[in-house]
């Protein structure tokens, strides 16, 4: 059991290649968005767009009017799990070389750091995303429906050219449990009036980084104690909750065929945060007991509190969806109104801007296929998705801006999802 602790924690070290991040640290990240929400393979393919026509659990952090269609939905799990740069990393000979050897099991002992090294070298300079690996449990029983989560997102930083000397790697861990609701206030063919309001209960933390010479001491040792010891009780963290809130309406006319939405999203986006000089330590504070035995002499650092705000958004969604040959669903969701009227107003402002607040995307279904596309922010994206005897898998490709001005740094990404369950 120790082998198998030492080469899980040893995995997570090599691929995220630090955890960075204390508090003042995390102050300077200006760029990373704090915001949390599960990653969803249908509303990416769509361009992030689909407020109006959102699935039944995803509806939980997108617009929980959606399940006052009163239906059944279970999922046990979900995971998803995203790769950024993917273009770069398949291009890369060396890389694909690698993957192919851990593949084959003809890798050598340092395969899995050397592709770390060439997934980070990817990334370039500034803020970027590395992985994100999302795992969740729901069920939607009528108009109630309830929800599990837990999220690791490995952003990154680097201070000129991107390479394990200069990088830093911020994960970000969450764990949501989330309640919701959905009523119909008029429901008849020609007219329905539905509300929603979900409620989650996150907890989010940090680890404090490690260099490129900490990783490799740590992968190199053989002694698992002193492993152990290093990443439990070495490493200061940060972690801390809050309580957001989503509400939304949607109107649907001409038995469903038109919908239009409105939602508010990440109201009460405050987390309470707290600092520790271990992530055991912050562990047992957490839970109340004792789950990491300290050793004899230790004495816990004073915690010292703090808050990080996460902005709350308005957005409106249109969906046309006609109960027709395929089933096609198109999509258009007006994102962030609060801050496209603050640009209207500005000096600065060119009619392009509105493309940072206009998502739109596209499904049609073939027997049990789906084929998606989108745009988000002008950037496409496809995807696919098939669902046989209570499975489901979708994948998406696409882009995302990651810098301040579209075309800054358009990065693309991989999704995949499984689902076993039924949503309907």
């Amino acid at each position: 059991m120790k082998k198998v602790l030492l080469s899980v924690l040893v995995l997570a070290m090599c691929f995220s290649f630090a955890f960075a991040a204390d508090k003042q640290a995390i102050y300077t990240y200006g760029d990373i968005d704090f915001t949390f929400q599960p990653t969803f393979s249908r509303y990416n393919a769509m361009g992030q767009s689909g407020l109006a026509a959102a699935g039944r659990m995803d509806s939980f952090y997108t617009n929980p009017a959606a399940l006052a269609e009163e239906r059944f939905g279970l999922s046990l799990p979900t995971v998803a799990v995203t790769l950024f740069n993917v273009q770069k990393l398949v291009s890369d000979p060396e890389a694909m070389t690698i993957v192919n050897s851990m593949i084959d099991g003809t890798a050598d002992d340092n395969a899995a750091v050397n592709l770390a090294d060439k997934m980070i070298k990817n990334l370039g300079s500034g803020y970027n995303t590395l992985a994100t690996i999302d795992a969740g449990v729901g069920a939607a029983f009528g108009s109630f429906g309830l929800g599990a989560n837990v999220q690791v997102k490995l952003h990154t930083i680097a201070k000129g050219s991107s390479n394990v000397a200069n990088v830093k790697v911020v994960p970000e861990v969450n764990v949501a449990q989330t309640v919701a609701l959905g009523l119909n206030i008029i429901k008849t063919d020609a007219l329905k009036l539905q509300i929603g309001a979900a409620g989650h209960f996150v907890y989010k933390a940090y680890l404090q980084g490690q260099d490129a010479a900490t990783v490799s001491s740590l992968l190199s040792d053989d002694d698992g104690n002193d492993v152990q010891k290093k990443l439990l009780w070495n490493t200061p963290t940060m972690g801390g909750y809050a309580i957001p809130v989503d509400l939304g309406v949607t109107l649907s006319l001409a038995n469903d065929a038109v919908r239009l939405s409105a939602t508010a999203n990440n109201l009460n986006g405050t987390y309470r945060m707290s600092s520790y000089d271990s992530f055991a330590n912050m562990t047992n504070s957490v839970v109340g007991t004792e789950v990491f035995t300290p050793e004899e002499g230790y004495e816990a650092k004073e915690s010292e509190k703090f808050e990080i705000k996460t902005p709350w958004t308005l957005n409106f969604g249109f969906a046309f969806a006609p109960n027709v040959i395929f089933k096609p669903v198109i999509t258009a969701d007006l994102i962030d109104m609060l801050g496209m009227v603050k640009s209207l107003g500005s000096d600065s402002f060119k009619a392009e801007d509105l493309l940072l607040h206009l998502n739109a995307g596209a499904e049609v279904s073939i027997l049990c296929f789906n084929l998606r596309a989108g745009v988000n922010r002008g950037y496409m994206s496809v995807g696919a998705g098939v669902g046989l005897l209570g499975m489901r898998i979708d994948a998406t490709y696409g882009w995302q801006e990651f810098g301040a001005e579209l075309g800054d740094k358009p990065v693309d990404s991989f999704t995949i999802r499984f689902n076993l369950g039924y949503d309907k």
